[in-house]
């Protein structure tokens, strides 16, 4: 944390910065089953906008120059209708929806 900074001009997408950061600079991610966070889907990157749809742009361009054509792609083909899916189940259910849907099978 230290060397690799968090960029704070990116007000959604700071996390992706910093993590696509350090992966770039070949640092090592390990899997831990310690439960880190626990958040709600309803917060600002849980919903489309294009402040979201800029700043992932920016932060993959830096590192790969056909990132737009990627980024475009996965936004008509897999986060729109992800949020449209999520959208239409009812708001109670939509963390357990996303726990339940969202865990790694082994």
């Amino acid at each position: 944390m230290k060397h690799y900074k968090y960029d704070t001009r990116f007000k959604i997408a700071g996390d992706t910065d910093f993590f696509t950061k350090v992966y770039n600079a070949g640092l090592v991610f390990w899997h831990s089953a310690v439960v880190v966070s626990a958040f709600n889907v309803e917060g600002v990157s849980g919903s489309l906008s294009w402040r979201m749809f800029r700043e992932d742009l920016q932060i993959g361009m830096r590192y790969h120059r056909l990132f737009p054509l990627y980024h475009i792609l996965r936004y008509v083909f897999w986060i729109i209708p992800r949020v449209i899916v999520r959208n239409v189940i009812p708001a109670r259910f939509r963390n357990q929806a996303r726990v339940l849907l969202g865990k790694k099978r082994h």
